[in-house]
């Protein structure tokens, strides 16, 4: 082509060029070159065939930053008719038209938009970001759905360990932050729970609980990310875990029941030491009980009839007393607690 020759003269020039890049000096001499096809189409050519002349020469051109503008201007002079500016509104439209999806479109702004002068451009920015933004949209969706599909993966094989097992008295929320953030450092199967039910991954052959890892080795988060993570992940994680926490409440509850029940029934061989938790032992086991005066009264009928063994009354009235006070004692924790 004939601009390409007139390009290697440009360059072959030198020092009046040096300034410019190899594609500023490319648009330049493509420019004049156009001017030049221009300038060179005789007269008395019909204007239709002068504009077919002109596009046929110039069609191969690489738009350019520095010169769109005036080659537009030039194509627009050279128009056979002079709405030419219609015409290449009505031409975009009917190409963006003919494509099917938000993508193909975006595409088709993504590729040819940097090559319009302003005026064109200026006559689709709110069609170009309706579709961004759509497409932004479109993205995050896609994210989401990989994200929640990706965490529910990772979480079956988790929770399917036969020694995973999560300690009830930390919050269920807390259990998925730690899942969540091993997950950010790129662990994913190796996530387990340590012997006191807490997440933990394997460091330096042994298990560290995520609670204990430095922060400044946790990725940072973005504001976008951060808010898929609080709607989506937490909120997953949390329900995929979440009945095996209840399982693990469920136990601890029982055994704390069982717990409460030996401690009442055998509150007369705690030591003096636990002499002030005697009345709360007591109201803890009269909860589960359909009977709760009848446990208290047991109870504290245990203290008074230890206290008889080893002399601690002089009289049955001492005995009477210290029965009243007992109950009296109990029923404070009780209206306390109630308070």
């Amino acid at each position: 082509m004939a601009n390409n020759y007139q390009t290697l003269k440009e360059i072959a020039k030198g020092p009046k060029n040096l300034q410019l890049s190899p594609k500023q000096v490319l648009a330049k001499s493509q420019l004049d070159y156009s001017k030049k096809v221009l300038d060179n189409i005789p007269s008395n050519v019909d204007s239709k065939d002068k504009y077919k002349i002109w596009k046929r020469e110039t069609r191969d051109m690489i738009p350019h930053p520095d010169t769109i503008e005036e080659m537009w201007a030039m194509e627009e002079k050279v128009y056979p008719s002079n709405d030419f500016k219609q015409h290449t509104v009505n031409r975009i439209n009917n190409s963006i038209e003919a494509l099917s999806t938000t993508l193909m479109k975006s595409d088709y702004f993504k590729n040819n938009a940097p090559t319009w002068p302003k005026w064109l451009r200026k006559t689709y920015e709110t069609d170009i970001a309706k579709i961004r933004t759509s497409v932004q949209k479109k993205n995050v969706g896609l994210a989401r759905v990989n994200n929640q599909l990706a965490t529910e993966d990772i979480m079956t094989n988790i929770v399917g360990q036969k020694n995973f097992k999560l300690n009830s008295t930390v919050a269920k929320r807390v259990h998925a932050e730690d899942t969540f953030m091993a997950m950010q450092l790129g662990f994913t199967t190796e996530i387990t729970t340590d012997d006191d039910g807490r997440i933990s991954v394997p460091l330096e052959g042994s298990l560290a609980p995520v609670y204990s890892l430095d922060p400044a080795n946790f990725p940072l988060v973005d504001p976008e990310e951060e808010y898929m993570v609080l709607e989506d992940t937490y909120k997953l994680i949390e329900n995929i875990i979440d009945p095996h926490y209840k399982k693990v409440e469920s136990d601890y509850a029982l055994l704390d029941r069982k717990n409460t029940r030996t401690l009442a029934e055998n509150i007369d061989r705690l030591g003096e030491g636990f002499t002030n938790y005697h009345s709360n032992f007591i109201l803890e086991h009269a909860k589960l009980s359909p009977d709760p005066v009848s446990v208290i009264n047991n109870g504290i009928g245990k203290i008074i009839n230890k206290n008889i063994k080893v002399g601690n009354y002089t009289s049955s009235y001492d005995i009477a007393l210290d029965f009243v006070g007992k109950w009296k004692q109990t029923l404070d924790v009780l209206k306390k607690r109630s308070s």
